[in-house]
């Protein structure tokens, strides 16, 4: 309430009210209320995306908001129409900063994810493949993103045998099981 009042008073005060409503929406889903959990991300989110159209600092907190609306919106199978945008500003983000590219590896893999498990296995293959392209050259480069790259061959996998095409399923199965097995074998907690 403090910060509506400041905010519809002075703009300096609106980063604090974003953030704000984005702690309010994390504490409803923590008391398992979801529905108000939205309202408060989506409010966030709305003024987060007004800031980083005038000031690029903001767009990461705008992506924050966006993936925190996102997993609640997708796994809930509500509004999934709005799930693009997240992805829109990955992908700029991306484009701009190198080091936003395994957010957006991230980002591609739970939106497939989510069209998995609502049963469209060919959107979500082909998001899976954005995904795995990213991730195979992070791996290449740096072994810490093997169990990102495994994760992805996994959901690969799973669309494929959602599809009914096994043998494809195995292919990428298979090849997440050995990058799990080479990364077990030099640590336990795979």
């Amino acid at each position: 309430k403090i910060y509506r009042d400041l905010a519809s008073k002075d703009e300096r005060f609106l980063p604090d009210l974003a953030r704000t409503l984005l702690n309010m929406g994390s504490a409803y889903l923590d008391k398992g209320i979801p529905d108000e959990a939205i309202k408060f991300y989506e409010e966030s989110l709305k003024i987060y995306r007004d800031l980083a159209s005038k000031d690029k600092k903001f767009g990461i907190q705008t992506e924050i908001s966006h993936d925190r609306l996102i997993i609640e919106l997708a796994f809930k199978n509500k509004r999934f129409d709005i799930i693009a945008t997240p992805l829109d500003i990955s992908f700029f983000l991306a484009s701009k900063d190198k080091r936003f590219l395994p957010d957006l590896a991230a980002i591609l893999n739970n939106l497939g994810n989510a069209y998995w498990s609502k049963g469209i296995p060919d959107k979500a293959i082909k998001l899976y493949e954005e995904s795995l392209k990213i991730c195979r050259d992070l791996a290449s480069k740096d072994e810490r993103f093997l169990p990102d790259l495994a994760i992805t061959l996994y959901n690969m996998g799973n669309a494929y045998l959602d599809k009914g095409i096994p043998d494809e399923a195995i292919k990428f199965y298979e090849e997440s099981l050995k990058i799990c097995r080479d990364l077990a074998s030099k640590d336990e907690r795979f």
